[in-house]
């Protein structure tokens, strides 16, 4: 601020990997294709690119793929420019706080679009009547309530830069005085009171249209360019859980992957025959340094050549280096045969997990859920993997993957679960409310969550339920409550909380395994409880 206030000029630098992902894709498509891609030249309301947006698809899209904003996306949809441009405005807290339902509701025709006066009408036509940039709010301190642009840009800043909402305070009667003029006091004053909280930070317009330019050209060449998009997404993400991620997204989109081999692959990434190949760098204990060293050796005509050459006294390659291609089949030669347990080792290597296992038998397949129909309310079965995991105090959060994709689940605080393991997880209200290691699933006798998943039908009367998992917790007042899942006789599933009054009888009688007959009630959320077990 000291800088400021004497004059100085500051400029914020931003660096961004997107712009690497896009020049990277860029260039792939010319040395594939021949064409030179003019993004700024392309149609910027390609109805395509936004039935894509909408429906989610944005793994890899700059900002749109972040969970927040992507659940935004579903749920207003996006049908042109200017509606990314406010979905990038809406997804900050101050305005998503304020106005982000009632935009929502109004473009989607579930609330009408009330009129107020002619120039508060037309500053924020473009955006349902609803003021959600910093431009808007100095258009209407200036036109609607005739302030000064000086006064205006002083609000400007306020928002801006997060400051203290008190310092609203001195503009305040200003405003409302002469807003008041052309609209009702009362209206005056709750806009007011939307400006005040816009400064938890909401977006200028300026920088929302130019994070959108960027996002939809990501979402266009992800439509268009598909697998030289995700190769230049794989070839500038070096985070391993993140990379899970993108191939998991790549063969959504049907791309084939090919795992990395010591005679075909790159350093990096490559494209080879409209399938993307693993890199050598990308193979634990193999880094940049040493990949080019190895390719310079090749190709190779077998094993002990490879050996041979790679462990010569100076290449600084180790024998640790060649086990690891050796594990994934990157090593594979006719002296050296693949051992059939290679996809075990993907994950740790490569960071592909290995989603089949003899353990998982059809009909536990059946009661399986994906991942990508996951959802922060009801009961899911999943077979994931379990990327990481994060902690606070009283919680854990658990970062899973299927086939699919991924999505974070929470747990106590001294979960036992493991990263980089198989599970089988019940997860009831984005809980984990029962989870058991996949390597232990054909070990495991006489287990009411493996009974659960392995029978067709529960062998029940009608009225009854079985006890799936009985999962206990204190309240802040230090008493004891629980939630309990319940299946009935078709394995339909019912997560309900157990209050302090009733818990001690449910302690003894609602135990995991335990045929119950019970009174289920709902709340005002729809929130299910145990009224009565029987």
């Amino acid at each position: 601020n000291q800088a400021e206030e004497i004059g100085l000029i500051k400029i914020d630098l931003l660096g961004l990997k997107t712009l690497s992902v896009i020049n990277t894709a860029v260039n792939q498509i010319k040395k594939l294709h021949g064409v030179d891609i003019d993004l700024l030249g392309i149609d910027m309301e390609d109805p395509a690119v936004y039935n894509d947006l909408s429906n989610g698809f944005t793994k890899g899209v700059f900002q749109a793929e972040a969970a927040p904003y992507t659940n935004l996306l579903t749920r207003m949809g996006v049908d042109n420019f200017g509606q990314l441009v406010a979905s990038n405005a809406l997804v900050r807290p101050g305005a998503m706080n304020t106005v982000g339902g009632d935009y929502i509701a109004r473009k989607q025709g579930r609330a009408s679009v009330p009129r107020v006066h002619e120039i508060y009408d037309r500053i924020t036509q473009e955006t349902y009547g609803l003021p959600i940039y910093q431009e808007q709010v100095m258009l209407l301190c200036n036109e609607l309530a005739g302030m000064s642009w000086s006064d205006a840009d002083k609000i400007r800043k306020i928002i801006g830069k997060k400051k203290d909402v008190s310092e609203f305070e001195q503009y305040k009667a200003k405003f409302v005085e002469g807003a008041s003029k052309n609209i009702n006091p009362k209206m005056a004053e709750k806009l007011w009171h939307d400006f005040e909280a816009h400064s938890n930070y909401s977006f200028n317009k300026s920088h929302a249209v130019a994070y959108s330019t960027l996002s939809y050209w990501c979402a266009w060449l992800k439509h268009y360019y598909p697998i030289e998009f995700m190769f230049a997404v794989l070839s500038n993400e070096r985070d391993k859980d993140s990379r899970t991620d993108y191939l998991i997204e790549a063969k959504r989109l049907g791309i084939k992957i090919l795992l990395p081999h010591v005679n075909r692959s790159e350093a990096g990434f490559s494209i080879q025959d409209n399938a993307i190949v693993f890199g050598l760098s990308d193979v634990k204990y193999l880094s940049d340094k040493l990949s080019p060293r190895l390719l310079a050796m090749g190709p190779f005509k077998s094993f002990a050549e490879l050996r041979e050459k790679a462990l010569q006294k100076g290449t600084g390659i180790n024998s640790r280096a060649i086990d690891s291609l050796n594990m994934i089949g990157a090593a594979e030669f006719p002296d050296n045969p693949l051992t059939g347990n290679e996809s075990d080792h993907f994950y740790e290597y490569l960071g592909i997990p290995n989603f089949t296992s003899d353990a998982i038998t059809p009909e536990i397949e059946k009661s399986i859920s994906k991942l990508q129909d996951f959802d922060e309310e009801g009961n899911f079965v999943y077979y994931v993997m379990v990327k990481s995991i994060k902690r606070g105090k009283g919680w854990a959060r658990v970062e899973i993957v299927d086939s699919t994709g991924s999505a974070g689940v929470f747990h106590n605080e001294n979960t036992q679960i493991v990263p980089g393991k198989m599970y089988l997880m019940l997860v009831a209200n984005n809980r984990v409310a029962r989870y058991i290691d996949a390597e232990d699933l054909k070990n495991v006798d006489n287990d009411p969550f493996v009974r659960y998943l392995s029978v067709k039908e529960i062998n029940i009367p009608h009225d009854r339920k079985v006890v799936i998992a009985f999962n206990s917790r204190k309240t802040k007042a230090g008493k004891h409550m629980a939630s309990v899942t319940l299946s009935n006789k078709d394995k339909e599933l019912y997560t309900a909380l157990i209050f302090p009054k009733q818990y001690p009888r449910a302690l003894g009688k609602l135990r995991e395994g335990q045929v119950v007959h019970v009174e289920m009630k709902r709340m005002d959320d729809d929130t299910l409880f145990i009224n009565k077990i029987n």
